[in-house]
């Protein structure tokens, strides 16, 4: 940039030594000239405003609260509800571990799976649900996150499907890990 505004100054100041007659309109024009050669110089060396905006892409976790009815039950007197066991899984350290390294989205589902949740929104559900719908809920899951980076996700419910006669909806591949909470101790169920 310096040598090619020193060229351009120097070609033109011969130019107008050598080739115009010394007039003081020509003297004007050269002027006016050199000012351009400068100006544009200056904006050549001008450090533009620029607006970095960087975004690490970090994967997704999800977080699936299910506020079935169900999860109201409990499986002896004095033993804490399931409700009670998601709710304090939810306020655990691994919470702030995965948050670190992932963007952790949260849901809640039932019948059907809720819009994306907020923190608070979360801890303000209610276990309302007529029923529990994991396949469904799962299959809209994948659906919803199809092609993106999902690291893995957390069910937190009591794994009971209200209209498949099965359990073989936990054997479906998904295109990532989901992980469960126990939600209440290995004791039977007193009827």
């Amino acid at each position: 940039i310096w040598f090619a505004t020193v060229a351009a100054l120097v070609g033109a100041a011969l130019s107008l030594w050598f080739h115009m007659p010394r007039k003081r309109v020509n003297a004007a024009i050269g002027a006016l000239y050199a000012a351009f050669i400068l100006l544009l110089m200056w904006c050549m060396f001008l450090p533009g405003r620029r607006d970095v905006e960087v975004e690490s892409l970090k994967p997704r976790f999800i977080i699936a609260l299910d506020t079935s009815r169900s999860m109201l039950t409990t499986p002896a007197e004095g033993t804490p509800q399931r409700w009670e066991k998601a709710l304090e899984a939810l306020d655990m350290q691994w919470v702030n571990s995965v948050a670190a390294e992932c963007v952790i989205e949260r849901f809640t589902f039932d019948t059907s799976l809720s819009k994306r949740l907020n923190p608070e929104e979360l801890s303000q559900a209610l276990p309302e649900g007529e029923s529990t719908m994991l396949r469904d809920c799962l299959q809209e899951l994948t659906r919803r996150y199809a092609g993106m980076n999902v690291a893995g996700a957390v069910l937190l419910s009591d794994g009971v499907e209200t209209r498949e006669a099965t359990d073989d909806w936990a054997l479906e591949a998904r295109p990532f890990p989901i992980h469960t909470v126990r939600l209440e101790p290995d004791v039977e169920w007193s009827v």
